[in-house]
């Protein structure tokens, strides 16, 4: 909701598959390759959770979220392979301008 209320508008960037990631995939090491998308999620979120960009002001807060919708965006295009649809989700959401939505994965 934070970006929604700050009007961002998620970058505009063509992205190709991680080459650590094609790599993997290239050696059917899917298992591999779907660490490497974790630890890019995980690398994320500790930079959400480090940063705190809903403490920040407006004018700090704006870059670090772009920041992390195109990484967001990468890991989307990433995931493709895997998980096309939730893949296909997560890029629709980030482009454009980012409204919140339903939840991927609702809690059960």
């Amino acid at each position: 909701k934070l970006c929604q209320n700050l009007e961002l508008n998620a970058p505009n960037q063509s992205f190709k598959i991680d080459p650590d990631i094609a790599s993997k995939l290239d050696d059917y090491k899917f298992n591999d390759a779907i660490d490497v998308i974790w630890q890019h999620i995980s690398e994320i979120d500790r930079v959400i959770n480090d940063q705190k960009p809903w403490g920040l002001p407006p004018d700090q807060a704006t870059p670090l979220l772009l920041d992390l919708a195109s990484q967001v965006q990468h890991l989307a295009h990433n995931l493709q392979p895997f998980m096309p649809d939730t893949a296909h989700k997560i890029l629709s959401q980030f482009s454009g301008q980012i409204k919140s939505t339903l939840p991927l994965f609702p809690r059960l």
